[in-house]
């Protein structure tokens, strides 16, 4: 039937950003993980793009993605680890020196002193690593396209058997538009129109 029809104009508005072969060979077999498609629509939000409609379904979770200042977080965290046990050992030193111990309890001191010092050093190095060098990347790719503002996302309303948790649902129902609404003095369009 579109045969029928003649074809419609090419608008020069509209681009086709597309996952082609040589995209693959630069970035890795497809699907990709959703920080590369957040940091595409960071760029495109700087290109100054108006609209970007996802024609994918994004139906499981992304894998997760070593965060963008991993090193700044590693160095700060090793550093502080070392400085923790050098305050220890120069405490303990101090102590020595001052014959705050006999030579009895030398060794008990020292060994008490020293692993407590290092097990606490280790366990908050393990903290602040595993809280901070991981990035979930579907976290991130939501906050991408609340900050672009203007994106579309394809909506699969078949049943997929897909079990969602709660605070999955509460999420959505939270950030979604359930129902049309009258916006007589154009209040949404006008707050939609940040600069950036």
């Amino acid at each position: 039937m579109l045969a029928l029809h003649d074809e419609p104009s090419e608008s020069k508005n509209i681009v086709l950003v597309d996952a082609d072969n040589k995209s693959i060979q630069d970035l890795g077999e497809w699907p990709w993980s959703r920080d590369i498609i957040a940091d595409s629509l960071l760029r495109l939000k700087e290109f100054q793009a108006d609209t970007v409609v996802f024609d994918i379904e994004y139906l499981s979770p992304s894998s997760k993605g070593v965060s963008s200042d991993v090193e700044e977080i590693l160095q700060e965290a090793l550093s502080e680890t070392y400085t923790s046990i050098d305050d220890s050992i120069i405490q303990l030193s101090n102590g020595i020196e001052n014959n705050y111990y006999s030579m009895k309890e030398l060794p008990s001191i020292l060994n008490e002193s020293v692993g407590f010092a290092l097990n606490d050093s280790m366990e908050n190095l393990q903290n602040i690593l595993s809280n901070n060098i991981y990035r979930d990347n579907d976290e991130y790719f939501a906050k991408c396209l609340e900050f672009f503002q203007n994106a579309w996302l394809t909506v699969n309303i078949c049943d997929i058997s897909i079990q969602y948790e709660q605070e999955d649902i509460d999420y959505v129902k939270q950030r979604f538009l359930w129902q049309n609404i009258e916006d007589e003095n154009f209040l949404i369009q006008k707050s939609n129109k940040k600069i950036f």
